[in-house]
């Protein structure tokens, strides 16, 4: 599902994903966003305040959902002798596990435009290239 959502005199383009409805039932397609004027923008639209749209999980700034004990790579992990995170371990983000995420990431520290980042191929070519590395996002 892709909305056009209001913000001041522009439209934002929302894409939800991996919606499905088959035998077992309805499966909502799903958004996530770290960014409080994207949030802000989509509970403000009508589709919201209508219900169509729902929160489905929410976080406070610096938490991040829970990972299988095995997958998790924390910034500890990635310290060295001294307690400091060594210079090629600085592009090492842990906590992101999705594509939107990595996406926010590449735009927003590495200045990369949205156009390069069309799909998860994309994504990780550019994180490759950028020496970005996302541990958990499989």
């Amino acid at each position: 599902m892709s909305v056009l959502i209001p913000v001041n005199n522009a439209k934002l383009r929302i894409n939800f994903t991996n919606g499905i409805i088959n035998a077992d039932g309805i499966f909502p397609a799903t958004f996530t966003t770290s960014d409080p004027v994207v949030q802000t923008a989509i509970e403000n639209c009508t589709y919201f305040q209508k219900g169509l749209i729902k929160i489905e999980k929410s976080f406070k700034i610096g938490e991040i959902e829970d990972v299988k004990d095995d997958e998790k790579v924390s910034e500890e992990d990635v310290k060295d002798d001294e307690g400091k995170v060594p210079e090629e371990n600085l592009n090492v983000f842990p906590d992101v596990k999705n594509m939107q995420s990595a996406r926010e990431i590449l735009i927003n520290q590495f200045g990369v435009s949205l156009s390069e980042l069309q799909d998860k191929e994309h994504v990780q070519k550019k994180a490759a290239q950028l020496e970005v590395k996302f541990p958990n996002w499989h």
